[in-house]
């Protein structure tokens, strides 16, 4: 089933991905858009901070009709599909700031989505442990999205986006290891007493 989720989200990435690069090439407006769109992001990841995803409560599910959704591989594959186009939503943008080149975009698309499959476990297990993983995201949102939006003034080489990027991810995960180190270090309150 993993393996249709993956497959159906390649595809609706590459259909995202073209239809990107054509308005990117046609309307230079569309950096300004991305830009702003990468900032709202950022600013409802921050916000939304400790909020739960509740597959049911899909959209998408209330547009199909009832006999569709007595299915569960119907409404396995609609929630995949609309959850991957929500995820598709910032991350094209952000790597177009990256590069303009479709096959780059997609490729990188390609392995992000392939290397889920293997890492998903393990992940999920881990995801707990890191506290401020959305904070440290938001924040490189953000700094993609200033930087789509400054495209007329300013062209930072690749290496010091690419780097900003690494930085910050190192930052935050070592920041929620840390974290994650007090609180094993801090006594328990009830003790104390």
């Amino acid at each position: 089933m993993l393996s249709w989720g993956i497959a159906l989200a390649l595809v609706l990435r590459l259909a995202l991905i073209v239809a990107g690069a054509a308005l990117l090439d046609t309307f230079h407006a569309t950096f300004y858009v991305f830009g702003a769109v990468l900032l709202f992001t950022a600013w409802k990841l921050v916000r939304r901070e400790g909020h739960e995803v509740a597959p049911e409560r899909n959209r998408a599910l209330r547009l199909l009709p009832k006999r569709l959704r007595a299915r569960p591989l119907v409404v396995v594959f609609v929630v995949v599909a609309t959850t991957d186009i929500v995820f598709a939503i910032d991350s094209i943008p952000a790597i177009f700031a990256v590069t303009s080149e479709p096959f780059v975009v997609f490729a990188a698309n390609a392995f992000a989505v392939l290397g889920l499959r293997a890492l998903y476990f393990l992940l999920a297990g881990m995801m707990d442990r890191f506290v401020y993983l959305s904070h440290g995201l938001a924040l490189i949102l953000a700094i993609i999205g200033a930087k789509m939006l400054l495209i007329d003034v300013w062209h930072p080489p690749i290496w010091l986006s690419l780097g900003v990027i690494v930085a910050v991810l190192a930052a935050t995960v070592a920041l929620s290891l840390l974290h994650e180190t007090l609180d094993e270090l801090e006594p328990d309150a009830g003790a104390k007493l």
